[in-house]
């Protein structure tokens, strides 16, 4: 697990070291990362990472996936699991 905090060179720092791990994919999520979205999607494209985020603008930005709800379209926590299994099987 690599933290990131709110200077811009963290999110360099992170992400680099998350690559040097060989890490095979990224999973964020918090306020900092989402206020740094496009930084945070360029260093993973950079460092040819895919990633997956708790908010639905970095799927629409490009990220590969998003796993949160979209509560104006009336999805809830219900809805989610059936489609989590649903996946997993």
């Amino acid at each position: 697990m690599a933290e990131q905090r709110d200077a811009p060179q963290d999110i360099d720092g992170a992400v680099s070291e998350i690559s040097s791990w060989r890490a095979e994919a990224v999973m964020g999520s918090g306020i900092e990362v989402s206020r740094a979205r496009q930084r945070v999607l360029e260093l993973l494209l950079r460092h040819r990472l895919p990633g997956a985020f708790n908010d639905c603008e970095f799927a629409n930005a490009g990220a590969l996936l998003s796993y949160a709800s979209r509560a104006s379209l009336g999805y809830g926590t219900e809805r989610m699991a059936e489609y989590v299994d649903k996946v997993l099987r």
